[in-house]
C-alpha cells in the first residue's frame, strides 16, 4: 500500500491498515476543522448540534460490512449525543447541489430515497465510566410494544434491533458520570429514533475514547469493539 497507495487491499492486514489510516486522517482533519470554526471548541468531548452524520469515500463505502464503516466514523470523529449515521454509498451528494438549482423536488426525492445508506441511530454520551460498570439503561419500543431493553456496561458497544425506515421510541438513562447533551450529567430522556442496517447503536465507551498504552491490550480492545458492533 505504501508503494501503490491507490491500490485495492489484498489481505486482511491491508484492510486493517487502510481502516487505521482512514481513522487517523479523519480524526486529524476534524480536529483542525473544529479549531478553525471558532464558535465550536476543538475539544472532541463537545460536539456541534447535529442530527445526521454522513460518510463518503471508498474507504467507508467499500468497507467489508456496515459495522466496519460505522465504527471507523465513530472512532475517528467521536460524535456525542444522539444522531443518525449514513453513507453516501453511490457518491451522489456532490451532484445533488447542482440538481437542486434546476429541480429542487427531484433533488429532495433522490436524497430521501436513493442517496443514503442508513446505518442507524447512534447514542453516545460524553464523560467516563468504569469498564464493565453500568453505563446506560436503554429501552426501545416500537408501535407501543417493548422490543428491547438492556443495561449497557461501560467500555462497550451494543445494538438494538430497528430496521431501515422503521421508527421507535428510545428511553435512555445514563450513569451519573455520563452526559447525553440534555442539560447535565446523569440526566436521561426519551427520543424518537430511526433504524438502519445496524439498528440503534449504543456507544458506552465515553468521550474522549481512551485506549490502553500496551500494544496487546489495545489490539484486543479494538478487536472486541469491532466484534460487538458486528454482532449487536
Amino acid at each position: 500500500m505504501e508503494v501503490r497507495p491507490a491500490g485495492v487491499p489484498q489481505t486482511e492486514e491491508d484492510w486493517d491498515l487502510q481502516q487505521a489510516a482512514a481513522r487517523e486522517a479523519l480524526h486529524c482533519s476534524w480536529r483542525v476543522a473544529r479549531g478553525a470554526w471558532g464558535e465550536v471548541s476543538a475539544d472532541l468531548g463537545a460536539w456541534p448540534e447535529a442530527d445526521l452524520l454522513v460518510g463518503r469515500g471508498t474507504v467507508l463505502t467499500h468497507a467489508h460490512t456496515p459495522g466496519q464503516a460505522a465504527l471507523a466514523m465513530i472512532d475517528a470523529l467521536q460524535p456525542v449525543g444522539l444522531m443518525r449515521l449514513a453513507l453516501d454509498w453511490a457518491d451522489l451528494l456532490p451532484g445533488l447541489s447542482g440538481l437542486a438549482q434546476s429541480d429542487a423536488q427531484s433533488a429532495v426525492q433522490i436524497f430521501d430515497h436513493d442517496a443514503l445508506l442508513e446505518l442507524g441511530t447512534l447514542v453516545a454520551p460524553s464523560g467516563s465510566v468504569r469498564p464493565h460498570a453500568r453505563a446506560l439503561h436503554v429501552r426501545l419500543s416500537v408501535q407501543g410494544e417493548l422490543r428491547s431493553e438492556m443495561v449497557v456496561p461501560g467500555g462497550s458497544i451494543r445494538r438494538l434491533p430497528l430496521g431501515t425506515n422503521e421508527r421507535g421510541k428510545l428511553e435512555v438513562y445514563p450513569a451519573r458520570g455520563l452526559d447525553l447533551g440534555v442539560g447535565r450529567r446523569g440526566r436521561g430522556g426519551i427520543a424518537e429514533v430511526r433504524g438502519g442496517a445496524l439498528g440503534v447503536i449504543i456507544d458506552a465507551r465515553g468521550r474522549p475514547l481512551a485506549l490502553p498504552v500496551d500494544d496487546d491490550e489495545r489490539r484486543q480492545l479494538l478487536e472486541s469493539w469491532q466484534q460487538e458492533i458486528e454482532e449487536g
